[in-house]
């Protein structure tokens, strides 16, 4: 994991993501929307196999100015990401970023969650025999700890990420936290878990 917190470090970082097919991004802020802020953009490279977290509270512009913003809007480059509303629009309001080519598991999850029995082969959407087996009483997205215990079992959610959402709650679900400098170790590890799972 890295911390990326100089335009230097942003330079040598997307030397490295560059180069990268398929990256996961996460982004935590203060109320994470147009109306909020954008304080941290945690990117894993797959084939690096490493986490930058880019500080855009520090940076503010010039850590997508320095080229974040023309990975994130790659269309060469795939982004999992996991419910990816709130980052999608934090970042185009207050950032100008149009993120491209977004694979958002959560999407996946609810087309998975709507299949009533899994077949050997995929249906297509157009196929009325689709629309036959399809659940339709999905009332409720998962959060990423609900599909991560409904596919590897529970208790496999990490324990770092349990405990800032309860430093979150406890200080009134205040986001605040991703402003504090130095960022505390534990937050580092949050992002790092969020953006790997």
């Amino acid at each position: 994991m890295e911390l990326v917190d100089t335009t230097d470090k942003v330079s040598e970082s997307l030397s490295y993501l560059k180069n990268e097919q398929m990256i996961a991004v996460d982004c935590e802020g203060n109320e994470l929307g147009r109306n909020g802020t954008l304080d941290l953009v945690s990117v894993y490279g797959l084939k690096a196999k490493r986490v930058y977290i880019f500080d855009v509270y520090r940076l503010g512009h010039d850590v997508f100015n320095s080229g974040l913003k023309q990975i994130l809007e790659s269309v060469t480059v795939d982004k999992l990401m996991f419910d990816c509303r709130q980052d999608s629009d934090a970042l185009f309001h207050l950032y100008n970023v149009e993120i491209q080519n977004v694979v958002d598991v959560q999407l996946m999850d609810v087309c998975h969650s709507r299949m009533a029995k899994p077949k050997s082969r995929v249906p297509s959407l157009s196929d009325p025999k689709y629309w036959q087996t399809v659940d339709r009483n999905i009332d409720k997205l998962r959060g990423l700890g609900a599909c991560i215990e409904s596919i590897l079992g529970e208790g496999n959610v990490n324990k770092s990420k349990k405990a800032v959402q309860d430093e979150m709650h406890q200080k009134g679900n205040s986001f605040n936290i991703w402003q504090e400098r130095p960022l505390p170790t534990h937050l580092l590890n949050y992002c790092c878990e969020d953006v790997k799972n």
